[in-house]
């Protein structure tokens, strides 16, 4: 978790979206709905040490930081199948066990941290079956973001955006999100890390709320704006069409609609700007969200691809990025490929990709 050593984190901070950052709060809001105890076998047999588990969106269980779960990279790999496509190295040590959830029907929800380098993490969120089967999963993006967007020499002072994630279960099958999004000032209230924001600029408070199916799956249901005030960053505004593509990697993996999406936005962006300037400024973004979805569910990007085989769309391209510019493993994009059930899709894939 965050070590708080912000003054070496400021000195070298990057100006990055404010749509790439949110909140780490594990407990979350306040919850109506009372939790009952999870059922962790699944996590036991794995070898996690499962003592002192938080109760995900409980306010009255809230995070010790000593409870934390660091996972080996064999956890890692039986709990979170996409991390396949990383190296091995990169997954040690990098992922930490937060919270659980007991679900209705013998489902069980995990919050994880991952580490992202410099005193920064993002949380998931996954659902599992008793057998510990994966049925779901879904990024929050870092749940206590806080982005410096300027600053003197001195890194005393400055201006930051900051994101506040809460999760709540009012109903035991639905899930709550409730994001903060504001800008203000900040100084350094002592030697390690910026004071809390004054003097705010905007604020911006969405929510979006999700159900949890009887297979352990999650849909979006709605999607609001709660509350807005002074005038919100484009990269932090969900009315910016830029800013539209960074939430598309919230969607849960299983979402069947997600890929569809992602080139629905990218060809608005393209119509609005032309292909030169998307090339140049917003195709890198679409990118990123297309490598979430294939390292999340590599088939069904595939399957995407053989599906609109004969149709013109930004996809194809992105993906072939990938490869040819994102050093992805392209032995394992074949392994892939001989995976689908579907020969023909096989044949067209193999033929598609073998010059990638």
């Amino acid at each position: 978790m965050k070590n708080f050593i912000w003054m070496a984190v400021v000195a070298m901070m990057p100006l990055v979206a404010c749509s790439k950052a949110a909140t780490k709060n594990s407990a979350g809001a306040e919850s109506q709905a009372v939790a009952e105890k999870a059922d962790l076998g699944f996590l036991e047999k794995l070898g996690v040490d499962v003592s002192n588990i938080h109760t995900l969106g409980d306010p009255n269980d809230s995070v010790d930081y000593n409870d934390i779960k660091t996972l080996t990279v064999d956890q890692v790999l039986a709990l979170v199948p996409m991390a396949r496509t990383e190296p091995r190295e990169m997954l040690e040590d990098w992922y930490d066990l937060v919270s659980a959830r007991a679900l209705p029907g013998g489902y069980t929800m995990l919050l994880f941290s991952v580490q992202t380098g410099d005193d920064s993490s993002e949380e998931m969120l996954g659902i599992y079956d008793k057998d510990g089967k994966l049925t779901d999963m879904m990024q929050l993006g870092d749940m206590e973001g806080f982005v410096v967007v300027d600053w003197p020499d001195d890194f005393k002072q400055g201006t930051a955006q900051t994101t506040d994630i809460k999760l709540r279960f009012d109903k035991p099958n639905e899930l709550t999100v409730e994001q903060t999004d504001k800008e203000g000032s900040w100084t350094v209230d002592d030697e390690s890390r910026p004071s809390e924001l004054t003097n705010l600029k905007w604020l911006l408070q969405t929510v979006r709320r999700y159900a949890i199916d009887d297979k352990g799956h999650l849909k979006l249901i709605e999607e609001k704006e709660v509350k807005r005030e002074g005038t919100v960053a484009p990269n932090c505004d969900p009315k910016d069409i830029e800013n539209t593509i960074w939430k598309l990697s919230m969607l849960p993996i299983g979402d069947p609609g997600r890929v569809d999406l992602l080139n629905e936005r990218a060809n608005e962006l393209i119509k609005k700007h032309g292909k030169a300037t998307f090339d140049e400024e917003m195709a890198t973004a679409v990118q990123m969200v297309l490598e979430d979805y294939y390292k999340s569910n590599p088939e069904t990007v595939l399957m995407w691809v053989y599906n609109h085989r004969n149709e013109e769309n930004v996809i194809v391209e992105q993906l072939k990025g990938l490869f040819t510019e994102g050093g992805h493993d392209k032995k394992m994009l074949a392994e892939f490929i001989g995976q689908l059930p579907d020969k023909t899709a096989k044949d067209f894939l193999s033929g598609l990709t073998a010059g990638w």
